[in-house]
């Protein structure tokens, strides 16, 4: 993996870093729709450009709100990811036509410079929002997977639970969602309703005392969408697509005291050849 990022501005130097990233993954089947693994792969992030440059001022003339500041010296994350699962495959739990499958993980990455949304306070009583690095944390948790599929209908549920520790501190990183469920409908020609339901009320404590500092409460929001995927002759796996996301335009904030995105509509097209 490479990055690079270039400066016009003096005041910002130019910097690159990259990393050969291998990973073992060793997998045991003991019967018959039933797999075990476990994988060690070594990890490098870059920022994206919304961590590195984005900047607004939240507030407005008559009423001072929140400010976004950008951070270009962000460093990529460079981490080690511990993971050991388990699938399962079934058919006829009701009738002789559906297909059930289990997939539940535990993780454990080491991750140094952690990049994450930090808030502070000025003097005039104007919060602030940046991405930073954190030296060194340690992010751990559990992901459970369900779907049900029967002729033209399937159902997946997940649920993700996730704890951030600050390894030279011992303490709870701020600002991660710690707990997360989704479900999903699909019918026939792949169209799909969301349901993302997310714990924002418990996972900001204050670094000194353990103590809640914010409580902005959980929120659940819906989406609704069409995926396309034509079989070409000569072409393989390609897909195009439309969501409507956030349909009620639901107004919620992150665990990090940040806004979420109002209603919006998303298009891609993919494929591989």
């Amino acid at each position: 993996s490479y990055f690079k990022r270039e400066s016009s501005n003096p005041d910002y130097k130019d910097f690159s870093d990259s990393k050969v990233t291998p990973g073992i993954t060793v997998s045991v089947t003991p019967m018959k729709g039933l797999s075990f693994w476990a994988s060690a792969v070594e990890g490098f992030r870059a920022p994206v450009l919304d961590e590195l440059y984005y900047s607004v001022d939240l507030g407005m003339p008559w009423l001072p709100g929140g400010v976004v500041d950008a951070n270009p010296d962000l460093k990529p994350e460079k981490s080690w990811n511990y993971e050991v699962g388990m699938n399962a495959l079934f058919g006829g739990l009701i009738t002789d036509r559906d297909q059930t499958s289990i997939k539940a993980a535990f993780f454990y990455d080491d991750v140094e410079d952690f990049i994450n949304i930090n808030s502070s306070t000025d003097n005039d009583g104007i919060e602030h929002f940046r991405a930073e690095n954190i030296g060194r944390v340690v992010r751990k948790g559990v992901e459970l997977t369900g779907t049900y599929a029967i002729d033209n209908f399937s159902a997946t549920a997940s649920y993700g639970l996730v704890h951030v520790t600050d390894k030279e501190t011992d303490k709870r990183v701020t600002g991660i969602t710690p707990q997360s469920v989704n479900l999903k409908l699909d019918y026939k020609l792949n169209t799909w309703y969301r349901l993302s339901w997310n714990d924002a009320a418990s996972g900001d404590k204050d670094k000194n005392t353990a103590t809640t500092r914010v409580n902005y409460g959980s929120f659940v929001t819906h989406s609704l969408g069409l995926t396309w995927t034509p079989k070409i002759p000569n072409f393989w796996d390609f897909a195009a697509g439309v969501a409507i996301e956030n349909i009620t335009d639901e107004e919620y904030r992150y665990v990090n005291g940040s806004w979420g995105y109002g209603r919006g509509v998303r298009v891609w097209v993919s494929g591989r050849f």
